[in-house]
């Protein structure tokens, strides 16, 4: 998913040198377990505050060293002419403003940071959580099937992208209800005028007021007693088959399971309210512009998954067999858009009977090309 991120906004051919520098962005180090871009989202804090990165921030000050070299030699290579008018506009910017290609090149780890900081985690407790529930597993399935089609060539099988929202409620259910789980971050704003909420908390003019994203979208008052619980059924016009029974497991891996009411999610009222505090992608003025990316990104990636592969659990002594189980979440750091696992989790992937020798590919859709055309794209 990483190197996909990569391809998009700067397209290849990429740099053949250094050597091996392009796995090197998204795979381990010989003398690390974790690749450089997660390197550099961890000791992000240190990194920010910029006193003596090399000591405080080793593993992120190489792993941005790391880009560095690798985008230095995108651009002494001239393959800027290849990337998308995104990453051309940055670029010219950055002339405009004085920058170097040096210091152009260091910035350029804040794309493939932004890109997958919140997708990785939020593609791996989606796929969890579904895989936690067998019925869900089966039930997505069928849906996930209703946009599925034969490609061009043998073997190939061509998910629609476009049928995902209108074709798949089930599936998109789970997109929000991870994002609602996972999700974290505040949304940061200054107050215009003296403000009072609630008749007792006075806001002043020019203070700077941060709304927890996380804290929102776990409120029981909200979402209801089992707020802490995976239950993409919420997001639907229904309450039956929900997910809050104990051995369904719960979003931080131990906590209690409470009762669901049966009209907790009826109400216009009780939607409204919803609505204002599930707030992933922020709000007004500041609206993520690549929330329906990520979305297609996401749900494609794990449709694919649930469709064509079986995830089972695996213990310590790697036996397999077991269903599979989300690890407990770890704390948040500084510059976490979204929350990711304390630790390791053991996991036996397998292509499904039938299924073994499919090809996926994916079609985009029509949309609006830099030169004006329509096309249509597909890739595998």
């Amino acid at each position: 998913m990483g190197l996909v991120s990569l391809s998009l906004p700067f397209r290849p051919p990429f740099p053949t040198t250094p050597p091996c520098i392009l796995m090197h962005l998204y795979l381990p180090y010989p003398c690390t377990k974790s690749p450089p871009t997660r390197d550099f989202e961890k000791d992000l804090g240190p990194l920010a505050m910029d006193f003596y990165p090399s000591l405080t921030a080793r593993k992120g000050h190489h792993a941005r060293t790391t880009a560095q070299l690798f985008f230095e030699s995108y651009y002494a290579q001239g393959l800027l002419s290849n990337a998308s008018a995104f990453i051309k506009g940055r670029e010219r910017c950055a002339r405009k403003w004085g920058l170097t290609t040096p210091e152009i090149s260091k910035a350029e780890i804040s794309i493939l940071f932004a890109a997958v900081t919140n997708t990785v985690p939020n593609v791996f407790y989606m796929l969890c959580w579904i895989f936690e529930r067998p019925e869900l597993v089966e039930k997505l399935r069928r849906e996930i099937g209703g946009i599925m089609r034969k490609g061009e060539r043998e073997e190939e099988m061509v998910l629609d992208i476009a049928g995902l929202r209108e074709k798949c409620p089930l599936l998109t259910a789970c997109f929000h209800e991870s994002l609602r789980l996972v999700k974290t971050g505040f949304s940061i704003r200054m107050v215009l005028e003296d403000t009072l909420l609630a008749d007792q908390y006075l806001l002043k003019k020019g203070a700077i007021v941060q709304i927890p994203t996380g804290v929102l979208q776990a409120d029981r008052e909200t979402w209801g007693n089992d707020a802490g619980v995976f239950d993409p059924y919420r997001w639907l016009d229904q309450t039956s088959n929900s997910f809050s029974s104990s051995e369904n497991g719960t979003a931080n891996g131990g906590a209690e399971t409470a009762e669901k009411s049966g009209d907790t999610f009826k109400s216009k009222e009780k939607r409204k309210l919803q609505n204002s505090a599930f707030i992933p992608f922020g709000g007004g003025k500041n609206l993520c512009p690549g929330r329906h990316l990520a979305y297609n990104e996401i749900a494609a990636f794990v449709a694919v998954v649930v469709f064509g592969f079986d995830i089972e659990g695996v213990d310590k002594d790697g036996k397999g067999g077991g269903v599979l189980k989300a690890p407990e979440m770890a704390t948040n750091r500084l510059g976490d858009g979204s929350t990711s696992p304390k630790g390791d989790v053991g996991v036996r992937i397998r292509r499904r009977e039938g299924w073994k020798g499919t090809m996926w590919g994916f079609v985009v859709g029509e949309g609006e090309g830099e030169d004006g055309g329509k096309g249509e794209g597909e890739g595998a």
